[in-house]
């Protein structure tokens, strides 16, 4: 049981991040290919804009905030699911066992 919340928490962790991190990417690479404004509410938005000078900018504003609630959620979802399909193999080992 423990080691399935260890190891549910280090997987949301990992892929939390991973899709955050996948998500400013793609959502900067929209934002550069469509000239658009791009928002994923309550956690970033990246927009065009251009220097005084005129040269073409992508401009990004994180919110720590609304990233951290996700990953947060995220993790919970994973270790619950973790947590969850350790419990038939647990019983089915025990079962083992016993015969």
């Amino acid at each position: 049981m423990r080691r399935s919340i260890v190891f549910g928490v280090i997987a949301g962790i990992f892929t939390g991040i991973i899709a955050l991190a996948l998500a400013m990417v793609v959502s900067l690479a929209l934002t550069f290919t469509n000239g658009a404004e791009v928002v994923i509410p309550g956690i970033f938005e990246s927009w065009p804009g251009s220097a005084p000078n005129g040269s073409p900018q992508l401009r990004f504003l994180p919110n720590f905030a609304g990233m951290g609630i996700a990953l947060i959620a995220w993790t919970a979802v994973i270790t619950l699911l973790f947590v969850y399909l350790a419990k038939p193999r647990r019983r089915a080992a025990e079962g083992a066992k016993a015969q």
